[in-house]
């Protein structure tokens, strides 16, 4: 009986320590890493990237809290190639995208767990947070989506001097083309 008192009076006590707790305070996570990393001009920023991010609550909450997740983030020539297209073909502009596909789209760049590069090309396949799958090919380094698997575009790459940049609760590839889970609606 003792036993249990104590280990209610520990827990309750551990449930009701603030969020702003030591351990919580002195983390660097995904977000805190990539905004250092666009101010400090990595090659192609990410703007575009931290603007959808911030506005997808789901995604953000996940960057900035959830533990081991791996993250592909598209530089802005990235998405302004991919806005082109999709302004080209399906007649839509980026503010016209529904917020649904945004998140899809977010979340297509998310994995679970730490996936360093070696990992990544170790791997034929991997699970992405969106529910498909990238795929890895080691001889040359780039990832294959589902809009190169149906559409022949060109695979995406990791920017050379960003792999494996790590923060506590993740760690980031820094790519130059968006992953595509699937287009979306045509506009024209």
């Amino acid at each position: 009986m003792k036993y249990r008192i104590i280990t209610v009076l520990i827990l309750s006590t551990l449930i009701s320590l603030p969020a702003s707790a030591w351990w919580w305070n002195d983390r660097v996570t995904l977000v805190d890493v990539a905004l250092e990393m666009n101010e400090n001009d990595v090659p192609g920023t990410l703007d575009t990237l931290i603007s959808l991010v911030t506005s997808q609550k789901g995604v953000l909450w996940r960057l900035d809290g959830w533990p081991r997740t791996t993250v592909f983030a598209p530089t802005d020539d990235a998405f302004d190639a991919l806005f082109e297209y999709v302004e080209d073909n399906l007649c839509l502009t980026p503010d016209q995208y529904p917020s649904w596909y945004v998140r899809d789209v977010l979340n297509y760049h998310l994995s679970a767990r730490i996936k360093d590069s070696d990992t990544v090309f170790g791997s034929s396949k991997v699970r992405m947070l969106f529910g498909g799958y990238i795929f890895p090919n080691e001889s040359d380094l780039s990832l294959q989506d589902n809009l190169s698997n149906s559409l022949g575009a060109p695979n995406a790459f990791i920017v050379e001097p960003y792999f494996d940049v790590r923060a506590d609760n993740g760690i980031i590839h820094v790519i130059d083309r968006v992953l595509i889970p699937y287009l979306p609606p045509s506009n024209c």
